[in-house]
């Protein structure tokens, strides 16, 4: 009888904890807008032959994102740009600078135009972006005909804002961020998310980025969700960039969606990662050793 009762009890128990299980998925409302305010530090520190050189890079972006569409298993949403900037901070060189609207020149100019600039996202209900569409019509924007600059600066800077808007950049971009699983979950289940790019870019070419998030449970309204993973970047010798890159790091953080809209409530990670790039100019290789510190965060607020 005995063994009956604890056999009943663990069974109990057992249904009592599957019987909790938390869905986790976005669910969020036709006609609303929902928030990300993201700030990210980037702090490099570079050697080579006994110079050493450190900076400092960062960025914020406020947008807004307003579902259009709400279907059974994506959102269509539009993406708008509010307030953006970016920092330069290069001690040796005597470089302290932010570049926002009000910077002189060409970079101001793109900023100012970037403010109120949307596209389209389609994401899914696990907050994985299925399609991107409006870039090209917001480039064409950004790089229109009052821009000013000699031609050396507006062909830098059109190569730079065209690259970095490519749909698949942009994609790869918001997708390492957090993807929810495609079932339940309880306290301690995992999942993971791998992410490689090829965006074209020195040292960016072939990054892969492994997250592994771990559901920690429901605190205060909000889904509690531990994130670790590593990555790697990786570039054999290109003779146009003269050069190539072996580094790999950690990732670490905490994420809170909140309880009702899975929307990211708050979101903190660092990415640490070292190794070497080897530069060739002519039949000379230098060695430049290379640590960097990565930290995001985003707020909803």
């Amino acid at each position: 009888m005995k063994k009956l009762l604890l056999l009943l009890l663990a069974f109990a128990s057992l249904n009592a904890v599957y019987s909790q299980k938390t869905s986790l998925k976005l669910n969020l409302k036709k006609g609303e807008t929902y928030h990300q305010k993201t700030t990210s530090i980037m702090s490099m520190a570079m050697n080579t032959q006994g110079f050493n050189m450190d900076m400092s890079i960062g960025s914020f972006a406020d947008m807004s994102f307003h579902v259009t569409k709400a279907r059974s298993k994506y959102y269509e949403m539009e993406v708008r740009y509010g307030y953006i900037s970016s920092s330069l901070k290069m001690p040796s060189a005597g470089i302290d600078i932010i570049m926002d609207e009000n910077s002189e020149g060409p970079v101001g100019e793109i900023f100012k135009k970037m403010q109120g600039s949307s596209f389209t996202v389609k994401m899914s209900k696990t907050g994985k972006i299925l399609e991107v569409s409006g870039l090209d019509e917001m480039v064409d924007k950004l790089l229109g005909d009052t821009f000013e600059g000699s031609e050396a600066e507006a062909h830098a800077i059109k190569n730079q804002i065209t690259q970095y808007f490519e749909e698949s950049s942009m994609t790869q971009s918001f997708n390492a961020s957090l993807i929810y699983p495609s079932h339940k979950v309880v306290p301690g289940d995992r999942w993971e998310n791998n992410i490689a790019t090829n965006i074209g870019m020195a040292m960016l070419d072939k990054m892969n980025m492994l997250y592994e998030y771990e559901y920690k449970g429901k605190s205060d309204g909000m889904n509690v969700i531990a994130v670790t993973g590593t990555v790697s970047m990786g570039m054999d010798f290109d003779e146009e960039e003269g050069m190539s890159v072996d580094m790999e790091g950690t990732i670490s953080g905490e994420i809170k969606a909140d309880g009702k809209t899975g929307w990211v409530a708050e979101s903190s990670t660092t990415n640490n990662f070292a190794g070497e790039i080897t530069v060739t100019t002519g039949e000379t290789d230098a060695t430049i050793s290379v640590s960097m510190d990565m930290k995001a965060v985003i707020t909803d607020k």
